[in-house]
């Protein structure tokens, strides 16, 4: 009955679905099931029919209690996992051996994976491998474990390594392509070719199309012919180069998103043939120590009451910060991704026992466990000299877990007891540091009129210039945890890094000075450094408020603005400012830090080593493009960023990847540049709608949105079956609400906050 309807598909199953329900509903329990199937079935109500497809299913996916199993030591493995233990058992065996003899500062990480990939059976396998060995061979150190964790990222690899046969497909169609090619031009000129051989040639392979000589226009026909093999087959090439490239680029954006990135910019094509010993021997300067630097005392001493407390971090702790860390950032030497970290389970308490003794230094790791990997990276697309290089390094992943809990206490003190002056924005948790230092610069320089006089001061290869003994010595007077001083002294002594050079090593180096950059804990030494610096410039020289015409009222004040290594100071008198440079150079030379005199600027007629903005150059300080009074130049910002996203999008969509990265990868790489200046600079509302429109158009353009589209399906999200672009109206809405409540919130609270 139901076939005779005019139903479409969707609305005749859901009927036949209702119609055959109801009938079992009134023959159900008044009579026997005797069909194949309901033999041996006890159904007495629809509702049993219901229960008994759900048992089914239950079955299908978890087994029932007969085919779960028990390992060595107790854990239960389903029947497909314990068909895998014997098997994971004797891979992992045979990586184990073979992983010890390798040294761990030379370990070649294995193959990332991407999410789709990964067999997670296998994993559960391994860990209760792992599980039954730790059992029978106790792991004494971190060294042994990081050999555990390696061994079962070898086994994990080689277990899902499928042995792909190399077939010729490729080239014997790259040989018929050219053999058609060939023929088509004997054809082609058939009539005029004098050679016998080649008429023969040329007739064999025309009667391979049935050739008859009778026909009219059979040499056009099979001609035609010829032309649509070839461009069947090339087509066929193309094909398997576009699938080729569409998985590298998706699985490149997934698991190294930041070197995809690069490459868009034409990082990976950037060619650089320096001299290796010549990098090496500037690279040994560097890091250095200089003989003739003399470390006076310009730090004073602070008593906090807390230098002896003890150790605060509990094993919980400790698996949070493992639980929460990334799971394939660069491994570093020894090869050990933190992936395989959080899959093997029965490693953890292990591992935080060991972290817990390095913290306490009970005892010292290999050598391998404070060494990086440094990848010298261009600046520039053409590279003259070594000092175009930037030094990218990456730390074990051990070492970033150990480092990682130590400077989560490390800032808990120092925002509890202020240990950091509040002119320093850098590394601070719970503020846009960024953005309140450059929206304090405007609104310092705004109530004075943009009359104030400024200078901006680079560093040149901060980082890697402090002073060791220095370092030491604002550690010993910070008033921290003595168990925390004791632990940064004892790494600052073991650095080291293998310097990478176009993917060749070069050498090894030990830092005498310079802060190792390649985990949390870097930057936030980088503020203690600076620290005593803002408290001299603070404590010498007249601050500058802003007024809010309440004399009872406290006002935010300052001199200078730090983010970082990015400084600026400011006075209402030339001779201040010059003065306070004085003070600068002369806390640099202790520390061991330099100018950097290109990338420097001042509004005074004359600063020693520094560049003088005249009426029509601009300084980009935080991102911000000022002139020399202060000024933001909106216009210039905004035109550089609509160029930026244009070229962004375009290179993207010159990509393969497919439609839920392209989104993804268009929202956090091209419209996550205007996130910054919202609420920095003053855009008004239209000025988001024309943002957006001009996406659109640049979208339609390169055909990923056509103008009849649902415009609005392009900002619903992917899991309400939009398309997932971010609107700039709806986010810059969202930002601005969330910014102007939290200052609001906290203005109470922070001067700085109530000042903006």
């Amino acid at each position: 009955m139901l076939c005779k309807t005019r139903l479409n598909t969707v609305n005749s199953f859901i009927a036949l679905n209702e119609y055959a329900i109801s009938l079992l509903d009134d023959y159900v329990g008044t009579m026997e099931f005797k069909p194949y199937g309901f033999n041996d079935l006890d159904c007495k109500s629809i509702s049993d029919v219901k229960k008994l497809l759900k048992v089914k299913r239950h079955n299908e996916t978890c087994g029932n209690q007969n085919d779960v199993g028990v390992t060595e030591n107790g854990n239960s493995l389903s029947k497909t996992e314990i068909s895998l233990y014997g098997k994971c058992k004797e891979e992992f065996n045979f990586q184990i051996k073979r992983v010890i003899s390798i040294s761990r500062d030379s370990r070649k990480p294995t193959k990332k994976i991407p999410y789709k990939l990964v067999k997670k059976d296998i994993l559960v396998a391994l860990d209760a491998v792992i599980s039954n060995y730790v059992l029978t061979c106790p792991s004494k150190d971190i060294n042994e474990i990081t050999d555990i964790i390696f061994a079962g990222q070898c086994a994990y690899e080689n277990l899902v390594l499928k042995n792909k046969i190399r077939t010729s497909w490729r080239e014997n169609i790259e040989k018929r392509i050219t053999k058609f090619k060939e023929n088509l031009t004997l054809i082609a000129n058939f009539s005029s070719l004098k050679s016998k051989s080649e008429k023969d040639t040329a007739l064999d392979f025309m009667c391979s199309f049935e050739y008859k000589k009778s026909r009219k226009g059979e040499i056009t026909r099979i001609c035609t012919l010829i032309e649509n093999r070839i461009k069947i087959m090339e087509k066929r090439i193309s094909i398997y180069e576009s699938r080729k490239s569409f998985r590298r680029d998706n699985f490149c954006f997934e698991l190294n998103r930041r070197r995809f990135y690069r490459n868009l910019n034409g990082g990976e094509n950037n060619k650089y043939t320096l001299p290796e010993g010549e990098c090496l021997s500037f690279w040994e300067k560097i890091w250095k120590k200089d003989e003739n630097h003399i470390v006076t005392d310009v730090v004073g001493k602070r008593i906090t009451g807390i230098e002896q407390s003890p150790v605060d971090i509990k094993p919980d702790f400790i698996k949070s910060i493992i639980n929460y860390a990334p799971n394939w950032k660069t491994s570093g030497c020894n090869g050990v991704y933190c992936f395989f970290i959080k899959k093997f389970e029965s490693l953890h308490n292990y591992l935080c026992d060991e972290i817990l003794k390095i913290i306490n230094r009970d005892y010292c790791p290999g050598q391998w466990f404070y060494t990086g990997v440094t990848f010298l990276i261009p600046k520039k697309a053409c590279c003259e000299s070594p000092n175009d290089l930037r030094p990218n390094t990456c730390m074990p992943i051990l070492y970033k877990l150990v480092t990682k809990c130590v400077n989560t206490k490390l800032t808990d003190y120092i925002e509890a007891f202020g240990l950091v002056s509040d002119n320093q924005l850098g590394a601070r948790r719970h503020c846009q540091g960024a953005k309140e230092q450059a929206l304090i610069n405007q609104c310092i320089n705004n109530h004075y009129g943009n009359n104030l006089f400024a200078t901006w001061i680079d560093i040149n290869k901060a980082f890697d210039s402090v002073n060791h003994e220095f370092l030491s010595l604002v550690l010993d007077y910070s008033g921290l945890p003595e168990w925390i001083v004791k632990f940064i002294k004892s790494l600052i002594s073991k650095w080291k890094v293998i310097l990478n050079l176009n993917v060749n090593r070069i050498g090894t180096v030990k830092l005498e000075r310079g802060i190792l950059q390649g985990d949390s804990l870097s930057p936030q030494l980088f503020t203690l450094v600076m620290d005593p610096l803002s408290r001299i410039l603070n404590h010498k020289f007249p601050k500058i408020c802003i007024d809010h015409n309440d004399p009872s009222q406290i006002t935010y004040s300052t001199n200078h603005l730090l983010f970082i290594d990015d400084l600026k100071i400011l006075a209402e008198k030339e001779n201040t400012i010059l003065r306070m440079m004085e003070s600068i150079d002369e806390y640099f030379s202790v520390v061991g830090l330099r100018r950097n005199s290109e990338k420097s600027a001042t509004n005074l007629n004359y600063v020693k080593e520094t560049r003088s903005l005249d009426g029509y150059d601009g300084y980009r300080y935080l991102g911000v493009l000022e002139d020399k009074g202060s000024n933001v130049l909106k216009h210039e910002v905004m035109k550089k960023i609509a160029e930026n996203v244009k070229k962004r999008i375009e290179s993207l969509v010159s990509t393969k990847l497919n439609a839920v990265n392209l989104f993804k990868a268009i929202n956090e790489y091209c419209l996550s540049l205007y996130n910054y200046y919202i609420g920095l600079i003053d855009i008004e509302p239209h000025e988001f709608q024309a943002i957006d429109t001009e996406v659109r158009r640049i979208l339609s353009n390169l055909h990923v949105h056509l103008k009849p589209a649902n415009k609005e399906r392009l900002y619903i999200s992917r899991s309400n079956l939009g398309r997932g672009l971010n609107s700039i109206v709806h986010k810059s809405e969202c930002m601005l609400y969330q910014f102007l409540t939290d200052l609001e919130r906290k203005s109470a609270m922070c001067l700085r906050k109530a000042g903006i």
